[in-house]
């Protein structure tokens, strides 16, 4: 039988977790306003969802070459390209995956966390980390090429993790 505190954890955990995903929400569309290597990124985007190809005609380029030659990587629009053809495109259907892979990154963290050790306070704790940083927020707004590369390589460690420890993992799958 759990604790009443591992309960009062978890429902933490949840209460904090809805009240970043409505935060995280709010407005995307409008706020933060397009930055310029974001407005570069969404040529490049609307170029791949319209004609199927970059701004520079190359049909599958792995690293845009943008504007002004700076780049982005294309990992992105792989995800994002069905969105803007199903829905057309606007600011929030372009940001909106985003804070979806977001989301689940620090899901996946607390899941693993909570699952994972017998302190529920940890994951709580780490939970309370996560929704109240600023750059966390922030950059799950901003679709950037230096705020893409973080998610994916949180997913590629908590994979390496769970690999490591099976009986965890099915644990943390509810497969038990």
């Amino acid at each position: 039988m759990k604790k009443k505190s591992d309960y009062i954890a978890f429902a933490s955990c949840v209460t904090m977790f809805i009240i970043f995903t409505i935060l995280l929400f709010y407005r995307i569309g409008q706020v933060p306003g397009v930055f310029m290597d974001e407005a570069d990124y969404i040529n490049e985007v609307i170029s791949k969802a319209n004609f199927g190809t970059d701004i520079n005609g190359l049909h599958h380029s792995m690293y845009f070459a943008s504007t002004w030659g700076q780049g982005q990587s294309a990992v992105y629009s792989w995800i994002v390209v069905p969105f803007i053809r199903l829905f057309g495109f606007s600011l929030f259907v372009f940001r909106a995956p985003f804070a979806v892979l977001t989301l689940l990154a620090m899901l996946s963290i607390v899941i693993y966390t909570y699952y994972a050790f017998e302190n529920k306070l940890l994951a709580t704790t780490i939970t309370l980390c996560m929704v109240t940083a600023p750059g966390l927020f922030m950059s799950g707004r901003w679709v950037l090429d230096a705020n893409i590369a973080p998610i994916f390589i949180t997913f590629a460690l908590l994979l390496l993790i769970l690999s490591f420890n099976q009986h965890k993992f099915k644990k943390a799958c509810l497969l038990k």
